[in-house]
């Protein structure tokens, strides 16, 4: 029998598989490592931090995400382009946008839970929606302890 991360990890890419498609290239899960790594190659360490993972994952405690937000950058894993940085092109009260080589992706925050004493980070809930290169979809995320 597989164990539970295992299970997850293919969930998680099925789930992709489907939301995909045909389309030329392919979201695909990323470590959380992977993104901090590529983040701090320009020399800053984070202050915001916010991994979202696709729902029906997080609830089986896996390691992969399908989004890492790092101040001001998105990450995500592709199969053929491999891990991309996005940079934020538009903020609001309800969404951030983040685009790249012609992949657009809106975060939008469906709900909070968990906040700190002080407002400073929640347990959140997200629809990620993705347009462009990659073609027209959204997944629901969600993510523990974003913020600072």
């Amino acid at each position: 029998m597989l164990d539970k991360r295992w299970n997850a990890q293919l969930l998680l890419l099925g789930l992709v598989a489907v939301l995909q498609g045909c389309h030329g290239d392919s979201l695909q899960p990323l470590r959380y490592e992977d993104a901090l790594a590529a983040y701090e190659l320009g020399g800053d360490s984070p202050n915001y931090i916010c991994a979202i993972a696709a729902e029906k994952a997080v609830a089986l405690e896996q390691e992969f995400f399908s989004v890492v937000l790092l101040e001001d950058k998105a990450y995500i894993q592709l199969a053929k382009a491999g891990l991309l940085e996005m940079l934020l092109k538009e903020a609001a009260d309800e969404y951030t946008a983040y685009a790249t080589q012609g992949i657009v992706l809106r975060v939008e925050v469906l709900s909070r839970a968990n906040i700190s004493e002080y407002e400073e980070s929640a347990d959140q809930r997200m629809r990620l929606a993705f347009s462009g290169a990659l073609g027209d979809f959204a997944i629901t995320g969600a993510a523990q302890s974003c913020g600072i």
